[in-house]
């Protein structure tokens, strides 16, 4: 019932205007009051308030709430019957009838009317009228305030008959404190990017504005931070430099937000990059293992190669080796070991020198030690003449013109003739004999002479170029027969000739056989040849 119906039921009543303010100055006073008074809420967070109602012991037919005012920019009243169109404060039960009830959250008041029911007993007492849900939406004051004036039927009021029992109000004052935030952000999508040698750039995410900051070393111990970076951000940013190529870092990332919460996240990982592998591979000969030998036929020759590890650097792997002789490749592979066969019968007979070498995929190279070695095979051998000096013949003080001298070549195992040369005296008095290429390398000369027993020159290598004339020594006289021993065969036929002319038996060549050729046979006498 609002106030214009009340003044209507008065004037039917039959009572004076003058007579209604009579009645109202002397009822017993009613209140109306916010409770709690006051109340401290966060923003986001919600809280009830009661409007409490005390007749102080009158009768009352109503009551007006005409307007209860709030701070709408802090508190907005939670509709509490969402079946009902706009926005209503929860009725209590002190009264059956609620007549009108309104909220307007962007003005900021409430209105609100009950009444018992026509058929009723009018309602005497204290409780709750009205409860109020409030949400806090910004921190701030917001006082709750009734319109009120003492005297005044057109703002709040408990209705007596004929009169306003409403002679005092309690406000109410609620304060909304922000949000105390004491949830650290959350860190997402971590990445180490644009990677180099030293060099990294660290990124990730918060879910809130947060500052950047990261740990980072050689283990989960770290040992070195990055500057604090306290722009306050979404997406975060990190650059690390001056780090050593090729190594693997430890790496955490920090971000703490404008409250102060700090969030930190698990351990990461990444490498730099290494190093362009500049260390060329090692290689050395292992067979054979030193200089100054000599081989012939098909030798074995090894090597072993390898591409070492730096710290820090790439490591290319070996690609290929190859083993030269004389600077020419005869074999190669991309093992790290090498072992190939040499057929030194295709070389020539002298000092050589053997090589290794070795690159990696990056194009390192290198090269071994040289070893040298010196190949004789005989079928490349060249088959060099030798001078031969002979002296004289026994009994003779020169070798007389057209002496028929022989040469023989004995190969020395198995004692075979390999050739029987004539020789001739060169100006100089030295006898050529020669060798062919199928004759063994060291042979033996055996010189004679018709009359003389032989002498045998032994271990004359037929590959050595020398200048040095090898000395025959004296053959000596009385092998008449030429079997190479003298002895009764020899004397028997010098004896048939005794002084008579006999070339073959003549030992001093005076043309006359007698006892000064037999004086040289007889000393030779059961001598032989070599």
């Amino acid at each position: 019932m609002n106030k214009l119906n009340k003044l209507q039921i008065a004037l039917a009543g039959g009572v004076f205007l003058s007579g209604f303010f009579g009645v109202a100055s002397l009822a017993s006073a009613s209140t109306l009051a916010i409770s709690p008074t006051s109340n401290a809420l966060t923003v986001g967070s919600t809280t009830t308030a009661t409007i409490m109602l005390d007749t102080t012991g009158q009768a009352i037919y109503g009551v007006d709430i005409y307007s209860l005012h709030f701070n709408p920019a802090v508190l907005q009243v939670v509709d509490a019957d969402g079946a009902t169109a706009g926005i209503q404060i929860a009725p209590g039960t002190l009264m059956a009838s609620t007549q009108y009830n309104s909220v307007n959250n962007a003005a900021g008041t409430i209105q609100f009317s009950q009444t018992p029911s026509t058929g009723a007993s009018n309602f005497t007492g204290s409780g709750i009228l009205a409860t109020i849900t409030f949400q806090a939406i910004a921190s701030g004051t917001s006082n709750l305030t009734f319109d009120f004036t003492p005297g005044s039927t057109v703002d709040c009021n408990v209705a007596g008959l004929y009169t306003d029992l409403l002679t005092s109000v309690t406000n109410g004052v609620y304060t909304a404190s922000p949000v105390l935030d004491t949830t650290p952000p959350t860190i997402s999508s971590i990445v180490a990017g644009s990677i180099t040698q030293t060099g990294a750039t660290i990124t990730w995410s918060t879910n809130e504005n947060s500052d950047s900051q990261m740990d980072y070393g050689l283990t989960t111990a770290y040992g070195a931070s990055t500057v604090l970076n306290p722009s306050l951000v979404i997406n975060h940013s990190v650059a690390l430099s001056g780090l050593t190529a090729g190594t693997l870092y430890h790496y955490r990332v920090k971000s703490r937000d404008a409250a102060g919460n700090l969030a930190t996240s698990i351990d990461q990982t990444f490498t730099t990059q290494s190093a362009p592998d500049t260390t060329p591979p090692t290689i050395s000969i292992t067979n054979p293992s030193t200089s100054g030998q000599t081989f012939s036929g098909v030798m074995s020759v090894s090597a072993v190669a390898s591409d070492p590890i730096i710290a820090g650097r790439v490591t290319s792997g070996l690609l290929s080796e190859s083993l030269l002789i004389d600077g020419a490749v005869f074999a190669s592979s991309s093992a790290g070991s090498l072992t190939a066969n040499l057929d030194t019968t295709t070389l020539t007979n002298n000092t050589h020198t053997l090589l290794a070498n070795a690159k990696d995929n990056a194009g390192n190279t290198a090269t071994s030690s040289a070893v040298s070695i010196i190949t004789f095979n005989l079928s490349n051998a060249t088959r060099y003449p030798r001078g031969l000096s002979l002296s004289s013949l026994e009994g003779l003080s020169s070798i007389p013109a057209g002496t028929s001298i022989t040469a023989s070549v004995i190969a020395p195992t198995t004692q075979t003739i390999l050739s029987t040369q004539s020789l001739s005296p060169s100006a100089t008095g030295t006898y050529m004999v020669t060798f062919q290429p199928s004759f063994p390398q060291v042979v033996s000369i055996r010189v004679s002479a018709s009359g003389y027993l032989s002498q045998l020159l032994t271990s004359i290598d037929t590959t050595v170029n020398s200048s040095v004339v090898l000395v025959v020594p004296q053959l000596l006289a009385g092998d008449f027969n030429n079997d190479n021993t003298v002895n009764s065969l020899d004397y028997s036929l010098m004896n048939s000739h005794w002084l008579q002319s006999f070339a073959t038996a003549d030992v001093n060549r005076d043309g006359l056989i007698n006892s000064l050729d037999f004086a040289v046979l007889k000393n030779n006498f059961g001598k032989s040849g070599q």
